[in-house]
């Protein structure tokens, strides 16, 4: 269905290449915790829930039921490790389905479009962490080359098992009907192939669907939305890559119209339009927008260059190490300021590493009384026996009642409340800005701020929280 001209030919060496370098690339981060979004953390938790209680429960949201029933063992058995692990074979799954297209003849530069796919900063954080991103991406990868193979039914089919894994994934349907249109106008086939995701998405989302009483609502403000989608690939990488596809689409624009190319430019056309439209009705991470990168490199392998395609994968790996960011931004808070700043890979190693100080150090410090430090609730808590939950205060504490953790609290009579239990309530000087907000004001002179919270929790901080970018100078 969606053939080119000159497919691309991959080596026996290339072919086996890639995926061990990825691997031996990316292999290390499976050791820095379940991973810097907090959801990961929570998946982690609920995971050691279910596995108790043998009893399924949400991780957060509308639940993510196929991949936390598949992560709960693995979390029982290795940890973060093991669940990690899940994402990674993922991840290698979907070099394997690229390979899958070239030899479909499907691709015209199978290793430069893997590179740049697995390479992105976006994918090596979610192929290293215990969340769901990148196992659903190879779900509907595979639902692409079954399509392209021309069963789509099947491929709706693999569709509905990746509402399973993530709910939102059930609108590929959307670009695979388009293109079996343009392709046949097959209408009764269209018509089966959304009949079929409908009734396996459903089954597949059955244990959330019976617990009912969930819902959905945007994370964050329009403004905000627009950055965070900006900052999948990097604000300046993302403004760059928008000014070479249009260069790239102009000069195929002939091919854009040919009668052979139609549906994939309806698929891909389809496929962009769905993901950018819900995300800009639903804002929140930037990895919603994750399935919709997957067109961006298949147009890129069709119409680009090699030239051209180098020089984008190049541009989009650089987002590693270097990037462009709105700092102060995120809460519609504070002063916005543009600012080179770490890249996205360096900061999500730092945060991981971050997340784990916390972990060692809150379950280590014994301070001279009873201290809670306002920082992160969930990584020094999850799976860590020495932790219990206080409903009355709303922190975790440590059994030895030295050390509390919690999010940062702004609440005055909450503050109060844990100054009449005889506790030392410290946050990071790097958090005092939301402190000095008029609607925190009266909260402020409740919290000790310390420079350095090493010293406070006796352990050499290690990282950096990621929504703390390090400055470039």
């Amino acid at each position: 269905m969606f053939e080119v001209p000159k497919p691309g030919v991959l080596t026996p060496g290339a072919r086996v290449l890639l995926p061990v370098a990825w691997v031996a690339m990316v292999a290390p981060l499976l050791t820095l915790g379940y991973g810097s979004d907090v959801d990961s953390w929570l998946v982690g938790q609920r995971a050691l829930q279910m596995w108790a209680t043998a009893t399924y429960a949400r991780s957060r949201s509308t639940g993510f039921p196929l991949y936390e029933i598949a992560v709960t063992p693995l979390v029982a058995a290795g940890g973060w490790v093991a669940s990690n692990a899940l994402s990674l074979a993922a991840g290698l799954a979907v070099i394997l389905l690229i390979y899958r297209l070239a030899g479909d003849r499907t691709l015209q530069r199978p290793l430069t479009t893997a590179m740049t796919l697995v390479g992105l900063p976006v994918f090596v954080k979610n192929a290293t962490s215990t969340m769901d991103y990148v196992p659903a991406l190879a779900l509907l990868l595979a639902g692409y080359v079954v399509l392209n193979r021309r069963r789509p039914l099947w491929a709706a089919a693999i569709v509905g098992i990746a509402c399973g894994v993530r709910p939102t994934s059930g609108l590929f349907i959307v670009p695979m009907i388009g293109a079996v249109l343009a392709d046949s106008g097959d209408l009764r086939t269209a018509l089966r192939m959304g009949l079929i995701a409908a009734i396996v998405g459903t089954l597949a989302f059955l244990p959330s669907l019976r617990l009912g009483g969930f819902g959905i609502a945007p994370v964050t403000g329009a403004l905000n939305g627009i950055l965070n989608g900006m900052r999948l690939l990097g604000i300046a990488q993302t403004l760059l890559l928008l000014c070479a596809l249009c260069a790239i689409l102009y000069r195929a624009r002939f091919r854009l119209a040919a009668r052979e190319d139609r549906p994939f430019v309806v698929f891909q056309a389809l496929n962009l339009a769905v993901w950018l439209g819900l995300f800009a009705w639903l804002p929140g991470e930037p990895e919603y927008l994750l399935v919709a990168v997957l067109s961006l490199v298949l147009v890129v392998d069709r119409y680009a260059s090699q030239r051209a395609a180098i020089a984008v994968a190049l541009l989009l790996a650089s987002y590693h190490v270097i990037a462009l960011d709105v700092e102060g931004s995120r809460g519609g808070q504070r002063r916005a300021s543009l600012k080179v700043v770490q890249g996205g890979t360096i900061r999500d190693i730092n945060d991981r590493r971050f997340k784990l100080w916390l972990r060692e150090a809150a379950t280590s410090a014994h301070p001279d009384g009873h201290v809670l430090y306002m920082e992160q609730i969930i990584p020094p808590t999850v799976g860590n026996d020495a932790f219990v939950y206080d409903p009355a205060l709303d922190v975790f504490t440590r059994r030895d009642a030295k050390i509390s953790v919690s999010q940062l609290v702004t609440d005055v009579p909450a503050l109060v409340q844990l100054h009449r239990a005889g506790i030392r309530v410290a946050a990071w000087r790097e958090r005092e800005w939301q402190y000095l907000l008029p609607a925190n004001a009266q909260a402020h002179d409740l919290v000790e701020f310390i420079d350095h919270p090493g010293a406070l929790l006796q352990l050499p901080v290690r990282g950096r929280p990621a929504d703390l970018p390090a400055t470039i100078p």
